[in-house]
Protein backbone atom coordinates (compact mmCIF):
# COMPACT_ATOMS: atom_id res chain seq x y z
CA UNK A 1 0.00 0.00 0.00
CA UNK A 2 1.53 3.22 -0.87
CA UNK A 3 2.13 5.67 1.80
CA UNK A 4 3.00 9.28 1.68
CA UNK A 5 5.77 10.03 4.37
CA UNK A 6 5.60 13.59 4.79
CA UNK A 7 2.21 13.14 4.93
CA UNK A 8 2.48 10.72 7.56
CA UNK A 9 5.05 12.14 9.41
CA UNK A 10 2.77 15.63 9.75
CA UNK A 11 -0.12 13.72 10.83
CA UNK A 12 1.73 11.74 13.43
CA UNK A 13 2.79 15.11 14.47
CA UNK A 14 0.15 17.30 14.68
CA UNK A 15 -1.19 14.39 17.00
CA UNK A 16 1.49 14.62 19.41
CA UNK A 17 0.96 17.52 20.08
CA UNK A 18 -2.40 17.18 21.84
CA UNK A 19 -1.46 13.29 23.24
CA UNK A 20 -3.35 11.43 20.01
CA UNK A 21 -0.61 8.18 18.89
CA UNK A 22 -2.59 7.66 15.51
CA UNK A 23 -4.88 7.82 13.09
CA UNK A 24 -7.50 5.58 14.19
CA UNK A 25 -9.21 4.74 17.56
CA UNK A 26 -10.42 1.57 16.88
CA UNK A 27 -12.19 -1.17 18.93
CA UNK A 28 -14.24 -4.69 18.25
CA UNK A 29 -17.94 -4.55 19.64
CA UNK A 30 -20.72 -6.75 19.98
CA UNK A 31 -24.70 -7.17 21.10
CA UNK A 32 -26.68 -9.84 21.96
CA UNK A 33 -30.35 -9.61 21.78
CA UNK A 34 -33.61 -10.88 23.84
CA UNK A 35 -34.49 -12.88 20.51
CA UNK A 36 -30.99 -14.96 20.09
CA UNK A 37 -31.66 -18.29 19.80
CA UNK A 38 -29.80 -19.83 22.58
CA UNK A 39 -32.27 -19.45 26.05
CA UNK A 40 -29.14 -17.90 28.76
CA UNK A 41 -31.28 -18.52 31.38
CA UNK A 42 -31.38 -21.99 30.58
CA UNK A 43 -27.97 -23.51 32.09
CA UNK A 44 -26.78 -25.39 29.75
CA UNK A 45 -27.62 -22.59 26.98
CA UNK A 46 -25.94 -20.11 28.83
CA UNK A 47 -22.74 -22.29 29.39
CA UNK A 48 -22.44 -22.94 25.48
CA UNK A 49 -22.25 -19.33 25.26
CA UNK A 50 -20.16 -18.81 28.50
CA UNK A 51 -17.46 -21.17 27.30
CA UNK A 52 -17.95 -19.02 23.02
CA UNK A 53 -17.29 -15.54 24.79
CA UNK A 54 -14.50 -16.78 26.90
CA UNK A 55 -12.64 -17.78 23.58
CA UNK A 56 -13.62 -15.06 21.73
CA UNK A 57 -12.07 -12.55 25.11
CA UNK A 58 -9.15 -14.99 25.10
CA UNK A 59 -8.48 -15.03 21.51
CA UNK A 60 -8.95 -11.03 21.48
CA UNK A 61 -6.77 -10.36 24.63
CA UNK A 62 -3.91 -12.32 22.50
CA UNK A 63 -4.03 -9.51 19.81
CA UNK A 64 -4.07 -7.19 21.91
CA UNK A 65 -6.93 -5.58 20.26
CA UNK A 66 -9.87 -3.63 22.50
CA UNK A 67 -13.52 -5.16 23.13
CA UNK A 68 -16.69 -3.44 24.22
CA UNK A 69 -18.76 -6.08 25.23
CA UNK A 70 -22.38 -4.78 25.12
CA UNK A 71 -25.13 -7.09 27.01
CA UNK A 72 -28.69 -7.30 27.25
CA UNK A 73 -31.09 -8.59 30.06
CA UNK A 74 -31.08 -12.24 28.99
CA UNK A 75 -27.23 -12.61 29.41
CA UNK A 76 -26.64 -10.51 32.10
CA UNK A 77 -29.82 -12.36 34.01
CA UNK A 78 -28.44 -15.98 32.84
CA UNK A 79 -24.97 -15.18 34.42
CA UNK A 80 -26.74 -13.76 37.87
CA UNK A 81 -28.70 -17.21 37.62
CA UNK A 82 -26.34 -19.84 36.54
CA UNK A 83 -22.78 -18.35 37.14
CA UNK A 84 -24.06 -16.65 40.63
CA UNK A 85 -22.40 -13.89 39.32
CA UNK A 86 -23.84 -11.95 42.52
CA UNK A 87 -21.03 -13.57 44.66
CA UNK A 88 -18.90 -14.68 42.20
CA UNK A 89 -15.99 -12.23 41.71
CA UNK A 90 -14.91 -14.92 38.26
CA UNK A 91 -18.61 -14.87 36.82
CA UNK A 92 -18.04 -14.29 32.93
CA UNK A 93 -19.13 -10.56 32.64
CA UNK A 94 -17.05 -9.31 35.72
CA UNK A 95 -13.96 -11.46 34.71
CA UNK A 96 -14.27 -9.87 30.84
CA UNK A 97 -14.77 -6.41 32.47
CA UNK A 98 -11.88 -6.60 34.73
CA UNK A 99 -9.38 -7.33 31.84
CA UNK A 100 -7.65 -4.31 30.62
CA UNK A 101 -8.89 -5.55 26.91
CA UNK A 102 -12.60 -5.73 27.35
CA UNK A 103 -14.76 -3.56 28.74
CA UNK A 104 -18.94 -4.47 29.49
CA UNK A 105 -21.68 -2.12 28.35
CA UNK A 106 -25.79 -2.58 28.76
CA UNK A 107 -27.59 -2.93 25.43
CA UNK A 108 -31.03 -2.71 25.61
CA UNK A 109 -34.37 -2.44 23.22
CA UNK A 110 -36.83 -1.29 25.89
CA UNK A 111 -40.81 -3.14 24.65
CA UNK A 112 -43.41 -3.28 27.49
CA UNK A 113 -44.59 -6.97 26.71
CA UNK A 114 -41.15 -8.97 26.05
CA UNK A 115 -38.58 -6.66 27.75
CA UNK A 116 -39.67 -4.57 30.37
CA UNK A 117 -35.79 -3.63 31.53
CA UNK A 118 -34.53 0.42 30.36
CA UNK A 119 -30.53 1.07 30.12
CA UNK A 120 -30.81 1.92 34.01
CA UNK A 121 -31.91 -1.14 34.91
CA UNK A 122 -29.54 -3.27 32.97
CA UNK A 123 -26.93 -0.71 34.54
CA UNK A 124 -28.20 -2.21 37.92
CA UNK A 125 -28.36 -5.64 36.98
CA UNK A 126 -24.53 -5.02 35.82
CA UNK A 127 -23.57 -3.65 39.25
CA UNK A 128 -24.89 -6.65 41.25
CA UNK A 129 -22.78 -8.73 38.96
CA UNK A 130 -20.10 -6.69 41.01
CA UNK A 131 -19.38 -3.52 38.58
CA UNK A 132 -19.94 -1.29 41.06
CA UNK A 133 -21.28 1.84 38.53
CA UNK A 134 -18.39 2.25 37.17
CA UNK A 135 -19.58 1.41 33.29
CA UNK A 136 -21.22 4.88 31.54
CA UNK A 137 -21.73 3.94 28.19
CA UNK A 138 -25.21 3.49 25.96
CA UNK A 139 -24.68 0.40 23.80
CA UNK A 140 -26.84 1.60 20.92
CA UNK A 141 -29.96 3.98 20.81
CA UNK A 142 -32.00 5.80 19.06
CA UNK A 143 -30.67 8.68 17.80
CA UNK A 144 -34.55 9.97 16.59
CA UNK A 145 -35.46 9.79 20.06
CA UNK A 146 -39.13 11.54 19.50
CA UNK A 147 -39.80 7.45 18.15
CA UNK A 148 -39.58 6.22 21.66
CA UNK A 149 -41.88 4.53 23.36
CA UNK A 150 -41.51 6.28 27.17
CA UNK A 151 -40.66 9.40 27.53
CA UNK A 152 -37.67 8.31 29.87
CA UNK A 153 -36.21 6.42 27.25
CA UNK A 154 -34.76 9.51 25.34
CA UNK A 155 -31.05 9.90 24.65
CA UNK A 156 -31.63 13.05 25.27
CA UNK A 157 -32.75 13.09 28.93
CA UNK A 158 -30.07 10.65 29.96
CA UNK A 159 -28.00 13.53 31.36
CA UNK A 160 -30.33 14.33 33.87
CA UNK A 161 -30.03 10.54 34.92
CA UNK A 162 -32.43 7.42 33.45
CA UNK A 163 -34.61 5.63 36.26
CA UNK A 164 -35.26 1.79 35.90
CA UNK A 165 -38.57 0.75 34.96
CA UNK A 166 -38.13 -2.62 36.51
CA UNK A 167 -35.83 -1.06 39.29
CA UNK A 168 -37.65 2.51 39.57
CA UNK A 169 -35.30 3.48 42.68
CA UNK A 170 -32.25 2.91 40.41
CA UNK A 171 -30.98 6.27 38.53
CA UNK A 172 -28.10 5.71 36.18
CA UNK A 173 -26.11 8.84 34.16
CA UNK A 174 -24.56 7.66 31.81
CA UNK A 175 -21.50 9.45 29.89
CA UNK A 176 -21.14 8.39 26.35
CA UNK A 177 -24.05 7.38 23.68
CA UNK A 178 -22.77 4.73 21.21
CA UNK A 179 -24.36 3.04 18.51
CA UNK A 180 -26.92 6.04 16.54
CA UNK A 181 -29.89 3.76 14.66
CA UNK A 182 -32.59 5.24 13.68
CA UNK A 183 -36.88 3.41 14.25
CA UNK A 184 -36.59 0.34 12.60
CA UNK A 185 -35.91 -0.69 9.84
CA UNK A 186 -32.84 1.36 10.58
CA UNK A 187 -33.08 3.61 6.90
CA UNK A 188 -31.73 6.60 8.20
CA UNK A 189 -28.83 5.40 10.84
CA UNK A 190 -26.11 7.66 11.36
CA UNK A 191 -22.40 6.27 10.72
CA UNK A 192 -19.64 8.33 11.52
CA UNK A 193 -16.40 8.47 12.66
CA UNK A 194 -15.86 11.01 14.99
CA UNK A 195 -17.17 12.36 18.28
CA UNK A 196 -19.36 15.23 19.35
CA UNK A 197 -22.16 16.55 21.91
CA UNK A 198 -25.42 16.72 19.67
CA UNK A 199 -27.95 19.38 20.31
CA UNK A 200 -30.96 17.49 20.00
CA UNK A 201 -32.91 14.64 18.18
CA UNK A 202 -35.52 16.56 16.12
CA UNK A 203 -33.84 16.06 12.90
CA UNK A 204 -30.30 14.30 11.79
CA UNK A 205 -29.15 18.22 11.59
CA UNK A 206 -29.57 19.03 14.74
CA UNK A 207 -28.26 15.60 16.08
CA UNK A 208 -25.67 16.04 14.21
CA UNK A 209 -24.79 20.01 15.56
CA UNK A 210 -22.79 20.08 18.28
CA UNK A 211 -23.84 21.22 21.40
CA UNK A 212 -21.08 22.66 23.75
CA UNK A 213 -22.99 22.48 27.11
CA UNK A 214 -24.27 19.30 26.68
CA UNK A 215 -23.41 16.32 28.51
CA UNK A 216 -23.94 13.46 26.68
CA UNK A 217 -21.25 12.67 23.67
CA UNK A 218 -22.22 10.97 20.97
CA UNK A 219 -18.85 8.14 19.85
CA UNK A 220 -19.44 7.56 16.10
CA UNK A 221 -19.73 3.26 15.54
CA UNK A 222 -17.72 4.05 11.70
CA UNK A 223 -19.05 2.56 8.69
CA UNK A 224 -20.44 -0.53 8.96
CA UNK A 225 -17.71 -3.39 9.47
CA UNK A 226 -19.93 -6.23 10.55
CA UNK A 227 -18.57 -9.77 10.82
CA UNK A 228 -21.69 -11.60 10.26
CA UNK A 229 -22.01 -15.67 10.23
CA UNK A 230 -22.85 -15.49 6.70
CA UNK A 231 -19.46 -13.25 5.94
CA UNK A 232 -17.94 -15.81 3.50
CA UNK A 233 -14.80 -13.26 3.18
CA UNK A 234 -14.35 -11.08 6.03
CA UNK A 235 -11.34 -9.71 4.08
CA UNK A 236 -12.91 -7.21 2.80
CA UNK A 237 -13.14 -5.18 5.82
CA UNK A 238 -9.34 -5.14 6.64
CA UNK A 239 -9.57 -4.02 3.20
CA UNK A 240 -12.09 -0.98 3.58
CA UNK A 241 -10.21 -0.25 6.75
CA UNK A 242 -7.05 0.33 4.94
CA UNK A 243 -9.06 2.24 2.43
CA UNK A 244 -9.87 4.40 5.28
CA UNK A 245 -6.75 4.64 6.77
CA UNK A 246 -5.55 6.27 3.57
CA UNK A 247 -8.08 8.32 3.36
CA UNK A 248 -7.36 9.81 6.53
CA UNK A 249 -3.75 9.99 5.79
CA UNK A 250 -4.79 12.31 3.02
CA UNK A 251 -6.28 14.56 4.71
CA UNK A 252 -5.22 17.81 6.55
CA UNK A 253 -5.27 17.60 10.40
CA UNK A 254 -6.32 19.46 12.96
CA UNK A 255 -6.17 19.53 16.91
CA UNK A 256 -9.68 18.56 16.97
CA UNK A 257 -9.21 15.58 14.12
CA UNK A 258 -10.46 12.03 15.94
CA UNK A 259 -10.88 9.03 13.18
CA UNK A 260 -13.28 6.66 15.52
CA UNK A 261 -14.76 3.12 14.68
CA UNK A 262 -16.12 0.15 15.56
CA UNK A 263 -16.22 -3.69 14.07
CA UNK A 264 -18.94 -5.35 15.00
CA UNK A 265 -20.14 -8.97 16.28
CA UNK A 266 -23.22 -10.83 17.29
CA UNK A 267 -23.76 -13.01 20.38
CA UNK A 268 -25.70 -15.05 17.83
CA UNK A 269 -23.14 -15.91 14.99
CA UNK A 270 -20.94 -17.13 17.77
CA UNK A 271 -21.87 -20.31 17.79
CA UNK A 272 -21.63 -20.51 14.14
CA UNK A 273 -18.39 -22.50 12.84
CA UNK A 274 -15.03 -20.69 12.09
CA UNK A 275 -16.82 -17.44 13.10
CA UNK A 276 -14.06 -16.88 15.68
CA UNK A 277 -11.57 -17.70 12.73
CA UNK A 278 -13.33 -14.79 10.93
CA UNK A 279 -13.29 -12.44 13.93
CA UNK A 280 -9.07 -13.20 14.07
CA UNK A 281 -8.81 -12.84 10.22
CA UNK A 282 -10.09 -9.41 10.33
CA UNK A 283 -7.26 -8.35 13.48
CA UNK A 284 -4.82 -10.51 12.21
CA UNK A 285 -5.31 -8.32 8.69
CA UNK A 286 -4.90 -5.02 10.63
CA UNK A 287 -1.61 -5.75 12.64
CA UNK A 288 0.59 -4.30 10.59
CA UNK A 289 -1.28 -0.97 10.94
CA UNK A 290 -1.50 -1.34 14.84
CA UNK A 291 0.80 -0.56 17.68
CA UNK A 292 3.97 -2.51 16.50
CA UNK A 293 3.69 -1.68 13.11
CA UNK A 294 2.51 2.04 11.29
CA UNK A 295 0.80 2.98 14.23
CA UNK A 296 -1.82 4.36 12.33
CA UNK A 297 -4.25 1.92 14.18
CA UNK A 298 -4.68 2.68 18.08
CA UNK A 299 -6.84 -0.23 19.71
CA UNK A 300 -9.45 1.28 22.32
CA UNK A 301 -12.22 1.00 24.11
CA UNK A 302 -15.01 3.51 24.33
CA UNK A 303 -14.40 4.68 27.67
CA UNK A 304 -10.51 5.38 26.10
CA UNK A 305 -11.77 7.18 23.40
CA UNK A 306 -13.50 9.65 25.67
CA UNK A 307 -10.83 9.91 28.39
CA UNK A 308 -8.34 10.40 24.94
CA UNK A 309 -10.36 13.17 23.76
CA UNK A 310 -11.35 14.76 27.37
CA UNK A 311 -7.57 14.64 28.48
CA UNK A 312 -6.73 16.64 25.40
CA UNK A 313 -9.98 18.84 25.19
CA UNK A 314 -10.77 21.39 27.57
CA UNK A 315 -12.57 23.39 25.44
CA UNK A 316 -16.10 22.54 25.48
CA UNK A 317 -16.50 23.88 21.72
CA UNK A 318 -13.88 21.28 20.39
CA UNK A 319 -15.65 18.67 18.45
CA UNK A 320 -14.90 16.10 15.43
CA UNK A 321 -17.59 15.12 13.20
CA UNK A 322 -17.60 13.12 9.88
CA UNK A 323 -19.99 11.32 8.39
CA UNK A 324 -19.10 7.82 6.30
CA UNK A 325 -21.29 8.99 3.44
CA UNK A 326 -18.83 11.62 2.89
CA UNK A 327 -16.05 9.98 2.47
CA UNK A 328 -14.73 8.81 -0.96
CA UNK A 329 -12.35 6.25 -1.32
CA UNK A 330 -11.53 6.21 -4.65
CA UNK A 331 -11.99 4.61 -8.36
CA UNK A 332 -10.55 1.57 -7.25
CA UNK A 333 -12.57 0.93 -4.20
CA UNK A 334 -15.86 2.24 -5.92
CA UNK A 335 -15.71 0.49 -9.62
CA UNK A 336 -12.94 -2.14 -9.93
CA UNK A 337 -13.36 -5.80 -8.69
CA UNK A 338 -11.32 -8.94 -9.16
CA UNK A 339 -14.65 -11.27 -9.23
CA UNK A 340 -16.00 -10.64 -12.43
CA UNK A 341 -18.42 -7.60 -10.90
CA UNK A 342 -17.83 -4.28 -10.71
CA UNK A 343 -20.47 -1.28 -9.46
CA UNK A 344 -21.30 2.33 -10.55
CA UNK A 345 -21.47 4.67 -9.31
CA UNK A 346 -20.42 4.92 -6.07
CA UNK A 347 -21.72 6.79 -4.12
CA UNK A 348 -25.10 6.54 -6.22
CA UNK A 349 -28.14 8.34 -5.98
CA UNK A 350 -30.93 6.49 -8.09
CA UNK A 351 -29.21 4.18 -10.06
CA UNK A 352 -26.24 1.41 -9.22
CA UNK A 353 -24.67 -0.59 -12.90
CA UNK A 354 -23.74 -3.41 -11.94
CA UNK A 355 -21.58 -5.43 -14.63
CA UNK A 356 -21.49 -8.98 -13.97
CA UNK A 357 -19.35 -11.88 -16.38
CA UNK A 358 -20.68 -15.17 -16.62
CA UNK A 359 -18.25 -16.98 -14.62
CA UNK A 360 -19.47 -14.47 -11.90
CA UNK A 361 -22.79 -15.29 -12.16
CA UNK A 362 -22.30 -19.33 -12.33
CA UNK A 363 -23.56 -20.28 -8.66
CA UNK A 364 -25.96 -17.55 -8.63
CA UNK A 365 -28.01 -14.45 -10.67
CA UNK A 366 -29.48 -12.66 -7.75
CA UNK A 367 -28.13 -9.43 -6.38
CA UNK A 368 -28.76 -8.65 -2.83
CA UNK A 369 -28.47 -5.29 -0.79
CA UNK A 370 -28.07 -5.84 2.83
CA UNK A 371 -28.50 -2.50 5.17
CA UNK A 372 -26.26 -2.19 8.58
CA UNK A 373 -28.61 -4.00 10.52
CA UNK A 374 -28.32 -7.89 7.78
CA UNK A 375 -31.81 -7.08 6.50
CA UNK A 376 -32.27 -7.40 2.78
CA UNK A 377 -33.75 -4.37 1.62
CA UNK A 378 -33.72 -4.95 -1.96
CA UNK A 379 -33.07 -8.06 -4.23
CA UNK A 380 -33.03 -8.28 -8.18
CA UNK A 381 -32.10 -10.74 -10.70
CA UNK A 382 -28.72 -10.66 -12.74
CA UNK A 383 -28.02 -11.12 -16.16
CA UNK A 384 -24.71 -11.46 -17.72
CA UNK A 385 -23.28 -7.99 -18.74
CA UNK A 386 -25.13 -4.50 -17.48
CA UNK A 387 -27.78 -4.71 -15.22
CA UNK A 388 -29.20 -1.24 -13.74
CA UNK A 389 -30.32 -1.68 -10.05
CA UNK A 390 -33.02 1.33 -8.92
CA UNK A 391 -31.66 2.56 -5.31
CA UNK A 392 -34.20 5.75 -5.45
CA UNK A 393 -35.99 4.34 -2.38
CA UNK A 394 -33.41 3.53 -0.40
CA UNK A 395 -32.43 6.56 1.97
CA UNK A 396 -28.76 7.75 2.56
CA UNK A 397 -26.74 5.51 4.27
CA UNK A 398 -23.84 2.72 3.63
CA UNK A 399 -25.43 -1.08 2.61
CA UNK A 400 -23.59 -4.38 1.12
CA UNK A 401 -24.31 -5.39 -2.58
CA UNK A 402 -23.99 -9.22 -2.36
CA UNK A 403 -23.72 -11.63 -5.30
CA UNK A 404 -22.62 -15.03 -4.19
CA UNK A 405 -19.70 -15.12 -2.24
CA UNK A 406 -18.95 -11.33 -3.53
CA UNK A 407 -19.59 -8.60 -1.21
CA UNK A 408 -18.94 -4.81 -1.93
CA UNK A 409 -19.88 -1.77 0.23
CA UNK A 410 -22.10 1.35 -1.84
CA UNK A 411 -23.32 4.70 -0.45
CA UNK A 412 -26.35 5.71 -1.37
CA UNK A 413 -25.77 9.77 -0.87
CA UNK A 414 -28.76 11.85 -3.02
Amino acid sequence: MKRHLSVLSSLFLSFSLFGQTSVFHLNMGSHNETSDPLNYLFLPDHNTMRALVKQMADSIIAKNAKWNMQVDANFIRGTLKNDTAASNPNDILQWADDQANIEVDPHNHFNASSNPYNFADLAHLLDSCGFSGKRKNVGGFLWDSTDWTTSNDHWNKYAAGLKGNTFPSYTWTPTVIWGAGSTPPHTNDIDDLGLWRPAGATSKAQFKTHNPNGNITVIGHGCNWVIFDTTSNPQWIVNDIKAHLDYFASQSVTNNTFYVGTIMMDFRDFTSANYINKVMTVINGLAPYGSSGTGQISWQTLTEKYNTWMAAHSNVTDYFELECSNVALGVEEANNSSDGISISPNPASSTVSVIASADALISTKQSHIINAFGQEVKMQNLATGRNEINVSDLSNGIYFLRIGTFAKKIVIQK
